[in-house]
């Protein structure tokens, strides 16, 4: 039984959630802030980006304090009644702490009770990754599945693993497929990772290391996968081995999700996956080769890209506001519009 893979349909040009309460969502990159306000009515009424303030905790700590201030002037239907901060790196949600944030120099950051404190709101923090699944799985492409895998491949690769219809966190320690190690152990071979260790999946496998990987094996420099994938299509050897390995890397990665989890469907975020089936067809014709009696996954494109963060965060400050704190992946009935 082959795999079944869907392309990509336009996406929604007005993210609605339904009535509720208005609230904030801000979603942390290390070069930009992305945030939004969501109104009343469940709609984006301001969206906005910025260069991320990473001198120090307490410079981004000013620079979120700062945009709230200026939204919390709003007429009542714009004006924020919750906060949600989705961050990169090892985020332990119930607690509000980012663990280790290696790209913006973060570890055992207490931000949600430190932002708490200078904004008189309530604060909900996220691991970027995981609150983009929940959006995809909510209102997205992994809509109605129990079990269901969303992987987002940019710079590096990561994971949000739904688990009986609930994002599982693993304490802020799961999703980490960009990890783990694709090579053998006696691999003589196998690429350093950001992460100390050798022979990670996105160390082959993203769309930062299809470049580099490119550029080591040819000689030519790249700014990005795109470029490959044209040479590949040009009849570039190079570009064809180095997307290869790529391909390989992402499937063998997928049969091992699939082997321990089951999921219904596997959705494809991040940059990577504007290539479509360049992308999605390649890797499904691996991953049928390699399973057995394994149920089969559904191959589906993100819905909504990089909004899913903003998304994702604004569910998850309405949940604030229902009075629980989503915990240990555990989430709470929908305050908002399906």
């Amino acid at each position: 039984m082959q795999l079944s893979v869907q392309t990509a349909g336009s996406p929604p040009t007005s993210l609605i959630l339904g009535p509720g309460a208005p609230v904030m969502v801000f979603d942390v990159g290390g070069t930009d802030l992305k945030y939004g306000v969501v109104d009343s009515t469940g709609r984006f009424a301001h969206q906005g980006t910025t260069p991320t303030a990473i001198a120090s905790p307490g410079e981004f700590l000013d620079q979120l304090s700062g945009l709230v201030a200026t939204y919390r002037a709003e007429p009542p239907d714009r004006r924020p009644q919750a906060i949600a901060v989705n961050a990169p790196g090892i985020v332990d949600a119930s607690t509000g702490v980012v663990v280790s944030a290696v790209n913006l120099g973060w570890t055992d950051f207490a931000l949600s009770s430190a932002l708490e404190a200078r904004v008189g709101l309530p604060v909900v923090l996220g691991n970027d990754v995981q609150v983009a699944g929940l959006a995809e799985h909510r209102l997205g492409a992994a809509k109605g599945l129990r079990n269901a895998l969303v992987l987002v491949i940019g710079t590096g690769i990561a994971s949000a693993v739904i688990l009986d219809g609930e994002v599982y966190d693993g304490d802020g320690y799961a999703g980490e497929i960009g990890h783990a190690r694709m090579e053998p152990l006696t691999s003589t071979t196998a690429i350093p990772c950001t992460c100390g260790a050798s022979g990670c999946l996105q160390t082959v496998s993203s769309a930062s290391a299809i470049a580099r990987n490119y550029s080591a094996v040819s000689g030519v420099p790249v700014v990005g996968a795109k470029e490959v994938m044209e040479a590949a299509a040009a009849g570039d050897s190079a570009a064809v081995e180095v997307l290869d390995q790529a391909y390989d890397g992402l499937a063998l990665a997928i049969a091992q999700s699939v082997a321990l989890l089951a999921p219904q469907a596997v959705i494809f975020g991040g940059g990577l996956s504007n290539a479509g089936d360049a992308l999605l067809v390649p890797v499904a014709e691996r991953l049928d080769s390699i399973l057995s009696f394994h149920r089969r996954p559904l191959l589906l494109p993100a819905r909504f890209g990089s909004s899913a963060g903003l998304l994702g965060g604004a569910v998850q400050a309405r949940q604030l506001l229902c009075k629980e704190r989503p915990t240990g992946g555990r989430q709470i009935p929908s305050p908002w519009r399906d």
